[in-house]
């Protein structure tokens, strides 16, 4: 069982703009990381015999990744970074971040098709984060009996949810 992005998904998807601006920070370090772990394994540390280091590795590239790209956004857009400051500078070490660049390094993809898988996991999670986050609004504006409201019920859907995809992955 892989509980990739669960945090994320739980504690920033609470306001939609919050949630808008972590699937797009999300989205771009997933992605890249992922690419870059995976081209290093494929090309440098399996190569060479060193695919125990792709954990090191992996964490290397996501968390540099993030502070580059939350220093980027703090020079360009100062009030989306005060709003997301601790979200962006968690994102680097994301278990779903770190999760797929360690899953991309280890199946020694070939490069092209590295980069769709990447960037394929990348949208989902980005869409994922989105939804949810719409979801606990409807949540919280629905007229439900108390013990179907807040942590409780996220939880309980967020379960049936990954079982849902769960289900729809084995049939791909």
């Amino acid at each position: 069982v892989q509980l990739l992005g669960v945090s994320a998904l739980a504690a920033f998807s609470t306001h939609w703009q919050q949630a808008r601006d972590l699937a797009l920070f999300s989205l771009i370090v997933l992605t890249l990381s992922a690419i870059i772990s995976g081209l290093l394994g494929y090309y440098v540390l399996a190569p060479i015999g060193l695919m125990t280091l792709q954990l090191l590795v992996a964490v290397s590239v996501s968390g540099s990744l993030a502070t580059l790209l939350a220093l980027r956004i703090r020079k360009t857009l100062p009030l989306t970074y005060r709003r997301n400051e601790f979200a962006f500078l968690l994102a680097g070490g994301n278990s779903a971040v770190i999760g797929l660049a360690l899953i991309q390094g280890e199946a020694l993809r070939p490069p092209l098709e590295l980069v769709a898988h990447s960037l394929a996991a990348g949208l989902s999670f980005a869409l994922l984060l989105l939804a949810f986050a719409a979801f606990r609004q409807r949540l919280a504006l629905s007229d439900s009996p108390a013990p179907f409201r807040g942590p409780a019920a996220e939880l309980f859907s967020l379960g049936i949810l990954a079982m849902s995809l769960q289900a729809i992955g084995k049939l791909i």
